[in-house]
């Protein structure tokens, strides 16, 4: 692919990546503000809001992973690691930062499984999970940012 079409696609998936985390964003704080109203339909898809959020946040990661590789110069293995670095911080913070909401408006959800889909993981399990995820890749991505002595 030409570099200027490269960088042209890998502009608009990092757009339409911006666009999914904004609509996750959305739902997480209605989640976090009215958690009653998750079960009712979103206008836009007319699936529940919790459905949109969890595809969104999940479009969101992919579309900026996939933006992230196509914008890059180089080939193999190393074109992958450094967006999927990035990607995995910035969303499990997101997730963490979600949790840490939850717990602070409502705990008693904290038990309760993450989505209507599965009972497994709690948001309690999930945030712990993000937590983790997120120091350890913030760190490495630390570390790879260093200029080598």
């Amino acid at each position: 692919m030409r570099p200027q079409r490269s960088r042209n696609l890998a502009r608009t998936l990092t757009a339409a990546a911006i666009v999914a985390g904004a609509v996750w964003l959305a739902v997480a704080a209605v989640a976090v503000i009215r958690p009653e109203a998750l079960p009712n339909r979103a206008p836009l898809l007319g699936l529940r809001y919790d459905t949109t959020g969890a595809v969104c946040f999940l479009l969101a990661g992919l579309l900026a992973l996939a933006g992230g590789v196509v914008g890059q110069e180089r080939r193999g293995r190393a074109r992958w690691t450094g967006p999927a670095l990035r990607v995995l911080a910035v969303q499990s913070t997101a997730g963490w930062l979600y949790i840490l909401g939850n717990a602070i408006a409502h705990p008693q959800t904290l038990g309760l499984g993450l989505t209507h889909f599965y009972d497994r993981p709690s948001e309690t399990e999930f945030g712990v999970a993000c937590l983790l995820v997120s120091v350890t890749t913030w760190a490495v991505l630390r570390r790879r940012a260093r200029p080598a002595p």
